[in-house]
């Protein structure tokens, strides 16, 4: 009997059988049947077992939970559906690495790119069109050119969603939290400035000497904070202002409320993901200052960690202030998770990693919650639907914190 495969298919089962003769069946089925895994083997069998496929291979098998899987796998097959004449050449691939310099966000990064790439709406648009000429192109775009892009098309995408919720029950409220430390005059600069004049003032004293002029300016600071924190009677994060409350309907055809009205953050992620709610002194996010972030991170770095560890210890009201007034956040697909099952902490974690800190506030589904509750929500009806398969069971119990 003559069986005809594809070019490409035989060239696969080949470069598997030169990485591992004796992969059984089972596995090569899986591996074909997922685009990470298949290409991640292909890099093995060409003695690049570091490649970026790989690389995200260690986090679709180690740290994502089961229900991101899914998510991750779908949205690498539509970049590669998209620049499937390209993604031996670099695209794909350098999409997925700027993806992994948060292993937090890759999932929902990669699916929001996959979204507006696949979104009629955007057809006309500038972005979307530079994106998909990179199909035919001969050149790439530089990282910070690509990053950009990237970027842009993930703001568009997330703006498009926020405003589909407006209509009779949900209206535009975006708020933006603040922290103030100007309290002293001493601190009345921009906070790079400040770490500049430290790290000058630091070059004439000793390593004893210098930690002491730091833990002085970290003192005002954090007392500035709390000053700051403590005035604030009313915190409120949100984008969205629900007009009116939501209800479900019982077995017995009667009106149950389950949503208060007032304010909800939008996050179009995964309700599983972990992600940032605000942060906050992150000066390297101007891009004037880029070229100066060498020469100044490691000290940037001790005073965020130095001002992290006070305020674990004395944020905390800060935290349920915040909590008390959002009443719950939206998520991908209209679903909506009451506050009561969100947790709030703070983190140290920046959107690079560890490399670039930050003082931030995470959001996560509380793991000490095993049953949560979410209602899917319909544009213009004040009923919505419960969703009774969200769980934390499965769930890391650690938080993203740097050492």
């Amino acid at each position: 009997m003559e069986i005809i495969i594809k070019e490409s298919h035989l060239q696969f089962l080949v470069e598997i059988a030169a990485f591992n003769k004796t992969l059984p069946p089972s596995e090569l089925a899986k591996i074909e049947g997922n685009p990470i895994l298949k290409r991640c083997y292909r890099s093995k069998a060409n003695k690049n077992p570091d490649s970026v496929w790989c690389r995200l291979v260690s986090v679709f098998e180690e740290k994502l939970d089961n229900p991101l899987k899914e998510r991750l796998v779908n949205a690498v097959k539509v970049l590669l559906s998209v620049y499937k004449k390209k993604y031996d050449t670099g695209v794909v691939s350098k999409i997925i690495e700027l993806s992994l310099q948060d292993e937090t966000r890759t999932v929902n990064d990669l699916e929001l790119i996959a979204d507006f790439l696949t979104n009629e709406e955007f057809s006309n648009e500038a972005i979307k069109k530079q994106l998909i000429k990179l199909q035919s192109s001969s050149s790439m775009p530089t990282t910070e050119e690509l990053e950009i892009l990237l970027k842009n098309a993930r703001f568009k995408e997330y703006t498009q969603y926020e405003n589909s919720l407006d209509g009779e029950q949900f209206g535009p409220f975006k708020t933006k939290l603040e922290i103030d430390y100007r309290c002293d005059e001493s601190l009345d600069q921009k906070f790079f400035t400040l770490i500049k004049d430290l790290q000058i003032a630091g070059k004439t004293k000793n390593k004893e000497e210098f930690e002491v002029i730091i833990d002085s300016f970290v003192k005002s600071f954090t007392n500035c904070i709390k000053e700051s924190m403590d005035s604030i009677q009313d915190p409120i994060k949100s984008d969205k202002i629900l007009k009116e409350d939501l209800y479900i309907i019982d077995e017995n055809n009667e009106k149950i409320k389950v949503l208060d009205k007032g304010y909800y953050e939008v996050k179009k992620f995964d309700p599983y993901i972990d992600s940032y709610l605000s942060e906050f002194f992150a000066v390297f996010k101007d891009s004037s200052l880029k070229q100066l972030k060498e020469r100044f991170l490691a000290t940037y770095n001790h005073i965020i960690q130095k001002i992290f560890n006070w305020i674990t210890e004395n944020g905390q009201d800060f935290l349920d202030k915040i909590k008390q007034n959002m009443k719950g956040i939206i998520f991908k697909d209209n679903l909506i998770i009451p506050t009561e099952y969100i947790e709030l902490y703070w983190s140290n974690r920046g959107q690079h990693g560890c490399k670039e800190k930050r003082i931030s506030i995470r959001y996560r589904l509380n793991r000490k919650i095993e049953k949560i509750k979410g209602y899917t929500y319909t544009l213009n009806s004040n009923i919505v639907k419960e969703n009774n398969n969200l769980s934390s069971l499965d769930l890391s119990p650690d938080k993203l914190i740097c050492p």
